[in-house]
């Protein structure tokens, strides 16, 4: 293949102009300049969202106080709360979230008793109690007693009344601490009133039933622990109109493990009071049934 010559350049045309302070005028290689980075855009980071705020937590404790041999069922809407219906003087404590105006819908044997509807309900945690028992003596219908506890280092106790009869006059319910029975002075015994709201030490009490001349009805254990809240509910019925009668009996929950007093240091000191305080007269009512 015939190779094309080269056709050179005039040499008049051929002309370099070097700047006088260029280093190519003393053969130095000229400087390497650092690469330059490629603009981008300026993003801008988002502030951090505050956290949400914790939903309160409202622990739902309902009590069986009404005389029947029939057990009861409560509904949230149309979900049962109770995977077995609730013997008399039982009490659980049910898991569901409620907001003012949910209604719960109690059953006895099938059959509708009655409804409550919840009108208030406090921001923070809480402990709500439902106590259903009979309205009179001389009818089936159903009653609610309700209370919304107080978040208080110290163990409460509210004290309910939902014994129906004439005979129930004679009688009132007391704290006593049992350690002291055999010593000198006997055990220590403090009245509780219906319808109001005690704190209380740490230990192991029993709560009775005692007539007027001092004596002893009926007892229930109750192991107080800080930061837990009790409920004591007189229960029992003497109908007007024949029917079955129920004594007078007390209701004691929770059921807190004595165990947890043992080594902690917190066991009511002997000689002082069994109630640290009265907190206030039960009436947080927070809805209403009909």
């Amino acid at each position: 293949m015939p190779v094309q010559p080269t056709t050179s350049l005039p040499s008049e045309k051929l002309s370099l102009h070097v700047d006088p302070f260029s280093p190519a005028q003393t053969g130095e290689p000229p400087p390497i300049e650092p690469p330059v980075e490629p603009a981008t855009a300026t993003q801008s980071t988002p502030p951090p969202q505050p956290a949400a705020a914790a939903q309160p937590t409202h622990k739902l404790r309902i009590c069986n106080a009404y005389p029947d041999r029939g057990a009861i069922d409560v509904f949230h809407a149309d979900t049962r709360l109770t995977d077995a219906p609730m013997e008399y003087k039982e009490c659980r404590e049910l898991a569901s979230p409620m907001k003012v105006g949910d209604k719960l819908r109690f059953e006895v044997d099938g059959v509708r008793a009655g409804h409550f509807a919840v009108s208030y309900l406090p921001e923070g945690d809480a402990v709500l109690v439902l106590v259903v028992f009979r309205r009179d003596t001389t009818s089936q219908a159903v009653a609610f007693e309700s209370h919304v506890f107080a978040n208080l280092i110290n163990a409460q106790i509210a004290v309910l009344d939902a014994y129906r009869g004439p005979s129930g006059a004679g009688t009132s319910p007391a704290i006593r601490d049992p350690s002291g029975a055999s010593k000198p002075g006997g055990a220590r015994v403090e009245p509780l009133h219906y319808d109001s709201v005690v704190a209380v030490n740490p230990g192991v009490y029993e709560v009775v039933l005692q007539g007027p001349d001092g004596r002893v009805k009926t007892r229930r254990e109750l192991v107080a622990l800080n930061r837990e809240s009790y409920i004591v509910v007189r229960c029992g019925v003497e109908p007007r109109a024949g029917g079955q009668a129920y004594p007078q009996e007390l209701i004691v929950f929770p059921h807190s493990d004595a165990k947890v007093l043992i080594g902690s240091g917190s066991w009511s000191p002997r000689g002082a009071s069994l109630l640290v305080a009265g907190v206030t007269v039960l009436a947080a009512v927070v809805g209403t049934a009909w």
